[in-house]
């Protein structure tokens, strides 16, 4: 198979990820569009390139869906990012998020995308259960670009955490001449797992009382944007506006995940 390169950003690709989320929430004639096809609809937003062809887009859709359907996998990422979440401190982060909020717009606190890779590449075990639950399942459900062996799940789970620990290495930049079918079989369905899973998880723990590393303040934050929204100041009811509009885009996206599973 020819060699591709695959350039990974982890910065880059989390400001990505919250810019074409941002404007998915801006433009609500897109979200019909989103459920049928959200790979589609996200790499039409700015989300890096699909992997695979033209013709391999109906299965990149399906990815996105067999990921987050995924109870275990969902359930794990929730876990760990509730123990993540607690470890950072509140003020800074929940600083820029409201920041952003204020302005329409979603922002990721400063170094949380590092910090966060590490705190879930650095525990191998953690990190191979995640690579496990998403490949088997994916593999098992035909959606893989080739159908593999589990030593061959084996072997792409391996090289994939060979990869993150590169990607440490580097700051979270790396560069590599990865074989077409690792990169479709691993590269692909794990990027939009650690994107795509993480957002809908970050939307759903924002609604609890751990605050920083989510897109929702809570408590005493939250009450002040109300009160500053009712004395009038624009920028506390824009973010009220843009809480509101990602809680709508989460719950109808687990409205149509439920009624798709019936």
């Amino acid at each position: 198979m020819a060699n591709n390169k695959t350039i990974i950003d982890i910065s880059e690709d989390m400001n990505r990820v919250d810019q074409a989320i941002t404007k998915l929430l801006h433009n609500r004639s897109l979200w019909n569009d989103f459920f049928l096809q959200p790979e589609t609809v996200l790499t039409k937003l700015g989300l890096p390139p699909r992997f695979g062809s033209k013709k391999d887009e109906w299965k990149l859709n399906r990815i996105f869906y067999a990921l987050l359907t995924n109870k275990k996998l969902v359930r794990l990422v929730l876990q760990k990012y509730q123990v993540f979440s607690s470890t950072r401190s509140n003020s800074e982060g929940n600083k820029a998020v409201l920041d952003g909020l204020k302005q329409g717009r979603l922002v990721s606190p400063p170094n949380a995308d590092m910090e966060a890779f590490a705190f879930f590449t650095k525990n191998q075990e953690d990190f191979r259960q995640f690579l496990t639950l998403a490949l088997t399942d994916l593999n098992q459900k035909g959606l893989l670009f080739e159908q593999l062996t589990s030593e061959e799940v084996e072997k792409r789970i391996n090289l994939m955490m060979e990869s993150a620990a590169e990607t440490m290495k580097n700051g979270g930049k790396s560069s590599q001449d990865i074989d077409s079918g690792v990169m479709g079989c691993v590269v692909g369905p794990v990027c939009i797992a650690v994107c795509l899973v993480g957002v809908v998880a970050q939307a759903a723990v924002g609604v609890t009382p751990l605050g920083l590393g989510t897109y929702i303040p809570n408590g005493q934050a939250l009450e002040e944007l109300i009160e500053q929204s009712i004395e009038g100041d624009d920028g506390s009811a824009q973010a009220l506006w843009t809480m509101g509009r990602l809680l709508e885009l989460t719950g109808e996206l687990m409205l149509f995940i439920n009624r798709m599973e019936r």
